[in-house]
């Protein structure tokens, strides 16, 4: 029977016994008395229960309100891209998402009730109970997981710690995101002591009872809120922009990794059109992804948007449909992470791959075409310095030969300044003169409606080390960009300083290395590079010019004679109002003179030298050189003939020059094969590739000539090596 019901049976009851007793003859004092204490404790149980039926109903509204919140907030809270957990202050594991048990490879349920240091990889642990013991109200750091049956992971670690109304009721929200506050409530609750009749205590002790499963009713209500509230906080420390959209598009949420990535508040969002707000997307895409997510629940891609302020960014945009009760489409979770850093390396990275390609296919082209020049070049100029039996005629062809086998060369050098490996000769350079010398080459060609300005340090000079035709064909390839694109006249300014990179600024470019460099800039006032070509400016070939003004290779010479000289260029543009371009090449401390060494071509004295080469053509035109100047010559087509030939004349070979691609066995083989049975032995390489020099030397060669080659390259220090040799 209900409680009401049985109070309301015990106050009739006793109005009966009250009537009653006023009938009988006698009467005492002390039992009407006592009726009247009974109609009075009746009277107050029945205003209380009144008093709790109204509390209970009040109690039940409120708790529905707050589970249709909570509902959403669990909705949230389970689709999240990254992995939340939620511990009590040891690190114990109370709630996981679905995503923090992808990111351990295992179910949520074994997660609950894990301390989370097991779950850290091994080399981690110390420092993350040293960090778990010594929190502050939030911390970030990184850290790395030790997942069931994968690789070992990174990830970024936020916590965030939140006081309860007691000591042990501190939580921790961690972010990988994730946090779960258990949070224990203990209720004591006062037996109340009420002395009638017997009958009226079993009563009261129902009360009693009713009383208790109230307030474990809001206890349970604490918690939920409680627990929606932790929810709450989690989805406003995440990193991602996370936001709610309704059926057409209008936003319904709006996270504070939102308001940080867009720049826009709640305020600005909430029932605006996210399409109208940050989308530079075509309409169809974002229809065909609208149809896909209600289709099949779930749709992904990588978006190009815009921020409050029209900075344009990329993310990766990830769709989950919700569902309503009844399982109809209610509305849309949209999960955003900003890649546009990501997407910037990635073209650094597949720009470079490009650049490795075509230099691999440079370089093969220079290697044959030095093997076709070395020979023309060491004839003609032998036959220059020896004009006895030449009339006029003669010596003017072969000097056009000999010129024209240079130009040749020269060329070779433009096509390897792009090749993977072209050095040049490096040597400390002072850049103050160099940016002066481009500045009186502007002053004295460029037009006068171009106006020049430079800021060159004087008093701290700027040292780096390099090949100065080279440097100098970058500062006037840039120069030149520059003039072109400011026909109408400008301003183009030069600046140089010493910069030293941090970690940071080397993790911006995949080139740049922590250390000490000397920045160079060219900026102008042109026009500027529009942002869908400035992925392709460094390209070969690659050219915004009119036919033949341009041939597209000046910035791909830029970039690969910068690499090559251990830098990286950075760009920055905007059209209508200009572009900069910024050189960033080591700096060095000093500058040691150099010196000019003697072409005194001194003769030989019969010693024997081994030729090894493939190329019929550079093996004669190498012997008649060494013939001519008393040498005597043997000659061998690969490794393996080389060696045989050694064996066949040892105590007699006293040098051997020896080509580095050959078939079969190529020359650094059959350099480290020599070393061994020959250690004597005079060794020197030579290569149609200049990229070869390091390994030859480190092979045993004691000089690396690079094709074609002048005589006197070859005679001078061969004569000084031996006469070394001899002493």
């Amino acid at each position: 029977m209900d409680i009401s019901l049985q109070i309301e049976a015990v106050y009739q009851r006793a109005l009966l016994l009250r009537q009653r007793a006023t009938e009988l003859p006698v009467q005492t004092d002390l039992l009407d008395a006592a009726l009247k204490e009974l109609y009075f404790v009746l009277e107050e149980l029945h205003s209380s229960q009144e008093d709790m039926r109204h509390q209970h109903q009040e109690l039940m509204a409120t708790r529905q309100a707050v589970e249709l919140e909570r509902q959403r907030y669990q909705t949230l809270f389970e689709l999240a891209p990254d992995g939340y957990l939620v511990t009590n202050r040891q690190g114990k594991i109370y709630q996981a998402n679905q995503a923090a048990a992808r990111l351990f490879c295992i179910t949520q349920e074994y997660l609950i009730n894990k301390p989370l240091v097991v779950l850290i990889h091994q080399s981690d642990r110390p420092s993350f109970e040293m960090r778990l013991a010594n929190l502050n109200q939030e911390q970030d750091w990184e850290v790395s997981l030790n997942p069931r049956n994968a690789q070992k992971r990174f990830v970024a670690i936020a916590v965030t710690q939140i006081k309860g109304k007691r000591e042990e009721e501190d939580a921790l929200l961690w972010s990988l995101r994730d946090i779960t506050v258990r949070k224990q409530m203990e209720q004591q609750l006062q037996s109340v002591h009420n002395q009638l009749e017997q009958r009226v205590k079993e009563r009261t002790a129902q009360l009693e009872v009713t009383t208790v499963q109230l307030q474990e009713k809001i206890a349970e209500q604490h918690l939920s809120e409680q627990k929606l509230h932790e929810q709450a906080a989690l989805i406003d420390i995440a990193t991602d922009a996370i936001f709610v959209q309704d059926l057409d598009q209008r936003i319904l949420f709006w996270s504070k990794g939102a308001e940080r990535l867009y720049g826009c508040t709640a305020t600005d969002t909430l029932g605006k059109k996210a399409d109208e707000l940050f989308y530079k997307q075509p309409a169809d895409q974002l229809t065909a992804g609208f149809k896909q997510t209600v289709a099949r629940g779930f749709w992904q891609e990588e978006l190009a948007q815009v921020t409050q302020t029209g900075k344009p960014i990329v993310v990766a945009s990830r769709w989950t449909l919700v569902r309503d009760e009844s399982g109809n489409p209610k509305s849309i979770l949209v999960v955003n992470t900003d890649i546009t850093e990501k997407k910037h390396l990635e073209a650094q990275f597949y720009r470079a791959q490009r650049m490795e390609s075509l230099g691999n296919l440079a370089s093969g082209i220079a290697h044959d075409l030095n093997n076709v020049f070395n020979p023309i070049v060491v004839i003609a100029q032998l036959l220059l310095r020896q004009p006895e039996g030449l009339n006029q005629r003669s010596q003017e062809m072969l000097q056009i030969m000999f010129d024209s086998a240079n130009r040749g060369a020269g060329l070779i050098k433009q096509i390897l300044t792009f090749a993977r490996g072209s050095r040049g000769q490096h040597v400390p350079l002072k850049v103050g003169d160099m940016l002066t010398e481009v500045v009186q080459v502007m002053q004295q060609t460029f037009p006068k409606s171009i106006e020049i300005h430079y800021d060159i340090p004087i008093t701290t000079p700027l040292w780096v080390s390099g090949d100065s035709s080279q440097i100098n064909q970058v500062l006037m390839n840039l120069c030149v960009n520059a003039r072109d694109a400011m026909p109408d006249g400008g301003v183009i300014t030069l600046t140089a300083e010493n910069r030293y990179l941090d970690t940071t600024d080397s993790q911006m470019n995949p080139a740049a290395r922590t250390g000490n460099y000397v920045a160079i800039a060219v900026a102008d006032t042109g026009s500027g590079i529009a942002p869908e070509i400035m992925e392709q400016i460094f390209e070969p070939f690659f050219t915004t010019k009119e036919f033949a003004k341009g041939t597209g290779l000046g910035l791909a010479i830029v970039f690969n004679i910068v690499k090559n000289h251990g830098g990286f260029v950075e760009v920055s543009s905007e059209c209508g109002i200009g572009s900069k371009f910024q050189v960033f090449l080591p700096a060095i401390e000093a500058s040691p003179t150099q010196t000019l060494e003697s072409e005194i071509l001194a003769l030989g004295n019969g010693e024997l030298v081994l030729i090894v080469d493939d190329e019929p053509t550079v093996q004669q035109a190498t012997k008649i050189v060494l013939e001519i100047y008393n040498y005597r010559t043997l000659v061998a087509s690969d490794g393996a003939e080389a060696i045989a030939l050694y064996n066949q004349h040892q105590g007699e070979i006293k040098a051997a020059i020896v080509d580095m691609m050959m078939p079969n066995v190529d020359g650094f083989t059959t350099l480290q094969n020599l070393k061994k049975i020959a250690p004597d032995v005079t060794m020197i390489a030579v290569s149609g590739l200049p990229s070869n020099q390091e390994q030859a030397l480190k092979a045993g060669a004691e000089l690396f000539l690079s094709k074609p080659y002048k005589p006197e390259e070859l005679l001078i220090p061969l004569n000084e090596m031996l006469l070394a040799g001899n002493r």
